[in-house]
């Protein structure tokens, strides 16, 4: 046994399970996970660019709660195929800030059926256009999107993409599905109080996994409720003509858990106030009225039960670590996204003075270099903690700081490059002394590399073609983040916008230092200058092809 324990931990490592997964979900399903014989494949650090979600959002579904906490498991079948849109989160695509844009079918129905139910009589019916959804949403202030998936989302595949038929993905991922949902049932047997587990089944695929579950349970023994649905993607009306959480609800109750509020109210995280966090034993919140002709004789809500002071605390505080997770999870995919699709911001044809003099300012520490920006401390104690943890034989342990930064699931990076493409002197400023830190480490890490030329790609979903005409010189004044996959960049363009291909005589790969350490991400300073090579349309690609010509600051 310790042998196998020993050649289990040299694969973790190898795969770097440890950084996917935190400790509790490691030792549940760690060795399933890294007894599939293509986990390298599917989840090694040098797998196929093109698979999603990125590897780092690969189990986000998983780990807001330790296993013995989830109470509801709703499972999707595979993720969104396109980089933007896949979080690790089952329906949750990524691209939705707010109820106001177009919807994904599924959850434009998933959210009708829940309003239909939960709002009152007659607001919303399932022939409700979305405009008028959109509307009866605002009026009753529901939380967006990304508050709103708060309890386990879990597709039977993982992963999609790289190269592979979805049917290949499902066929590796089954087994450590099954391993997910023991660990909860093996988990809910050992826990007190916590009596078992609701397991909801929308549509045919998903249905087929009730006698898995089933199978796993035989020998467990916990109380397990299921819930079975139309799909709301294929079958929408039949979706919305039950009331599919008050369902989900009924079967809570039978298992002598709280009800959830499927409808949360903005606001909800600062009045302490549980939402749909059904995960945990602990959700209530704003209880839905009874609906009529709901299954279970409409008991989706109960009696608010009272509670003491430290028991509303502990409420509270496991609110608002979920949804800080959800936030963390939106923002890390986000702004990943959005530092390589940034280009679109750039007004690359201005001429802007505010880094004159940049490198003759001095270098700091980054704490000192960012004391009158205004970064949250917390932020800058766990770049400075990840420096410590991965130190570099080049720069020095600020400038790794640096980098990772920028690369964190924060707004740093928005107001970096917001300011500088502003070209406001007084914007600007306080940002100077970090982003001379910034550049001296870029400056460094590249010199130490050598130069040498590469092909990076930049994707954006909006035709920039007329901004860089053939045989211009323009510059990109925000720090600029390249893909060196242009399969990646074309992922951000959904079928038309403009391609960038950027022949770089410099630029640092920031992949060792970054959030994302999957991916690849080369950084162009601030200020490049870049020659117009070529400038096309293709169908409804605009293809811009640059060369740089001057390293930025």
């Amino acid at each position: 046994e310790e042998s196998i324990r020993i050649m289990a931990l040299a694969e973790d490592d190898a795969i770097g399970l440890s950084k996917l997964l935190p400790p509790e979900w490691v030792e549940a399903i760690g060795s399933v996970v890294l007894s599939q014989p293509q986990v390298a494949k599917f989840l090694g650090k040098d797998r196929s660019k093109e698979m999603l979600p990125v590897r780092e959002l690969t189990f986000r579904a998983v780990v807001p709660h330790r296993a013995e906490d989830w109470n509801v498991v709703i499972f999707g079948q595979s993720p969104c195929p396109r980089i933007e849109s896949a979080t690790g989160i089952a329906m949750f695509d990524g691209k939705y800030k707010d109820w106001k844009g177009t919807l994904s079918p599924t959850l434009r129905n998933i959210i009708k059926n829940a309003a239909k139910w939960g709002l009152a009589p007659g607001e919303v019916t399932k022939s409700t256009k979305i405009q008028a959804l959109r509307a009866a949403l605002e009026a009753a202030d529901v939380c967006p999107p990304e508050e709103w998936f708060e309890h386990m989302r879990l597709n039977t595949a993982l992963t999609t993409g790289g190269g592979e038929p979805n049917p290949v993905h499902e066929k590796f991922w089954r087994p450590i599905v099954e391993g997910i949902v023991r660990a909860i049932l093996e988990a809910k047997r050992h826990k007190a109080g916590n009596p078992g587990c609701v397991f909801v089944l929308w549509g045919g695929p998903a249905q087929k996994l009730r006698r898995m579950v089933n199978a796993v349970n035989f020998s467990i023994g916990v109380p397990v409720e299921f819930i079975e649905a139309a799909n709301p993607a294929a079958q929408g009306d039949i979706f919305c003509d039950v009331d599919a959480f008050g369902d989900i609800n009924a079967a809570l109750g039978s298992l002598g858990v709280e009800p959830i509020d499927w409808l949360p109210r903005k606001g909800w995280k600062e009045a302490g106030v549980p939402s749909a966090a059904a995960s945990s034993s602990s959700t209530g919140g704003h209880k839905r009225k009874p609906a009529a002709g709901a299954a279970g004789g409409g008991s989706t809500a109960s009696a608010a039960h009272k509670k003491s002071k430290a028991a509303m605390a502990a409420s509270a505080e496991e609110v608002t670590r979920i949804s800080d997770f959800m936030t963390a999870t939106v923002d890390l995919h986000k702004m990943l996204v959005e530092r390589i699709k940034g280009v679109a911001n750039e007004n690359s044809l201005t001429v802007t003075g505010v880094l004159n003099g940049l490198e003759h300012q001095p270098v700091l520490g980054l704490a000192e270099a960012l004391s009158k920006a205004a970064v949250d401390p917390p932020l800058v104690a766990s770049a400075l903690s990840f420096s410590d943890a991965h130190p570099s034989d080049v720069v020095s342990r600020d400038g790794v700081a640096a980098i990772h930064l920028y690369t964190m699931g924060s707004s740093f990076y928005r107001a970096l490059n917001r300011h500088l493409r502003a070209a406001k002197k007084a914007a600007i400023a306080p940002y100077l002394p970090c982003l001379r830190l910034f550049t001296h480490t870029l400056q460094t890490l590249n010199d130490a590399l050598g130069r040498h030329k590469q092909v990076l790609w930049r994707g954006v979903d909006l035709d920039l073609r007329p901004q860089y005409p053939t045989g211009s010189t323009v510059t990109w004044w925000g720090v600029s983040s390249c893909t060196t996959s242009e399969a990646v960049a074309r992922g951000f363009m959904k079928g038309s916008g403009t391609l960038f291909r950027v022949d770089a005589s410099f630029g640092v790969d920031v992949k060792p230092f970054s959030a994302f350490t999957h991916e690849d991400e080369v950084v162009l300073p601030p200020g490049t200058s870049l020659k117009v090579v070529a400038n096309r349309k293709v169908g409804k690609i605009s293809e811009v092809h640059l060369a740089t010509t001057t390293m930025g600051s």
